[in-house]
């Protein structure tokens, strides 16, 4: 499987964030399916799968909880979601916490979402 963004438009770490702006806008062509998943991290909210799930299934939003993580890992290796710790889970476990990047803010800006 090949890269979620192929032949993307790049912005340093250094550059302002007009340039990854506009990195954002000439390349990222997000599935809405990742788009929602997305903004539920918009605003520095932070969380794990498991929130997530819950989050968008009271939303009522059409889909599987499975896809939900799938659609997280997607973006985490697009660079759009990153890992920030771990909690612990309803089960016990300690479960990751996720929480968006610049580049995910900035996409999120970009959209006007």
């Amino acid at each position: 499987m090949g890269e979620l963004f192929p032949d993307r438009a790049r912005a340093r770490n250094s550059d302002p964030g007009t340039s990854h702006a506009a990195a954002a806008r000439a390349s990222c062509n997000l599935r809405d399916s990742q788009i929602t998943v997305l903004a539920q991290f918009a605003s520095s909210r932070k969380m794990t799968d498991e929130q997530l799930v819950d989050r968008i299934n009271e939303q009522k939003i059409k889909t599987t909880d499975s896809g939900i993580r799938s659609r997280r890992a997607e973006l985490a290796k697009a660079g759009m979601l990153e890992e920030c710790g771990k909690v612990p889970l309803r089960s016990g476990s300690n479960g990751r916490l996720w929480k968006a990047t610049d580049k995910g803010n900035t996409y999120l800006e970009v959209i006007q979402w």
